[in-house]
């Protein structure tokens, strides 16, 4: 059995400021830095409490914000390494990397409109957009995000049969991880630094058994009292 422990990386100054991030870059905040440390400091004592087996690598997205807040994990636990997979990246949303919803919807009010109905969740779909909004490369599809993060997660839990593995990574990611392990059940908010479990089996067909969703781990208050819904999912 090998587990993986999901982390969403801590607030950073676009989580703060209400600001989409998809794949741009956005550093912790001051209190974002305290969250990993705390985050780092909860999981050494889970390991020596549980005496659980860990692997020396932790995976992050290779996203400024998941990388610092692995190597808070790593610099706490001592001896990790952390290996960047850009596979473990937030969704790409394009356009709206970087403004708020409400500037998403004033200078892009059909694209806007089309990815909160999810007219962008499935690979190959069309829809109308504005000019401008293949900006960043365009919006990601669900579908696309799901099959290399799901793809990343069989090849780390190959890697590291039998040990339990720390994965950094983003809201939306580790949503989308989650739902895609869940037959379509509803998964609740993914808090900053908070540790979602999954479990497998491994072999040719991975399966999943998730364990649980967003636990918050870290005694830092300032974890349970800064976090707002993630910006960068649309309503559910």
């Amino acid at each position: 059995m090998t587990t993986l422990l999901l982390l969403r990386h801590g607030e950073t100054e676009a989580n703060a400021a209400g600001v989409l991030q998809g794949q741009s870059e956005s550093d912790l905040t001051a209190r974002g830095k305290r969250q990993a440390a705390a985050l780092g400091e909860a999981l050494k004592a889970r390991v020596s409490n549980e005496n659980i087996r860990v692997s020396p690598t932790i995976y992050a997205s290779d996203l400024r914000r998941a990388s610092d807040t692995a190597q808070a994990v790593a610099d706490a636990i001592g001896g990790a390494l952390v290996a960047h997979d850009p596979r473990l990246r937030e969704r790409r949303l394009g356009p709206f990397q970087g403004i708020s919803n409400a500037e998403c919807a004033r200078r892009f009010p059909q694209t806007w409109a089309a990815f909160n109905q999810g007219d962008f969740d499935i690979e190959g779909g069309s829809c109308t957009v504005e000019p401008g909004a293949d900006a960043n490369g365009g919006i990601e599809s669900v579908d696309a995000m799901r099959e290399r993060g799901m793809a990343a997660l069989a090849e780390i839990a190959s890697r590291h049969a039998g040990s339990t593995v720390f994965v950094v990574s983003h809201g939306g990611w580790i949503y989308t991880a989650v739902a895609a392990c869940s037959d379509g059940r509803p998964v609740p908010h993914i808090r900053n630094v908070s540790v979602t479990t999954l479990r497998t089996t491994g072999g040719a067909d991975t399966s999943w058994q998730v364990i649980e969703v967003g636990e918050v781990v870290a005694s830092d208050d300032q974890t349970a009292a800064s976090d707002a819904r993630n910006a960068d999912l649309r309503p559910q």
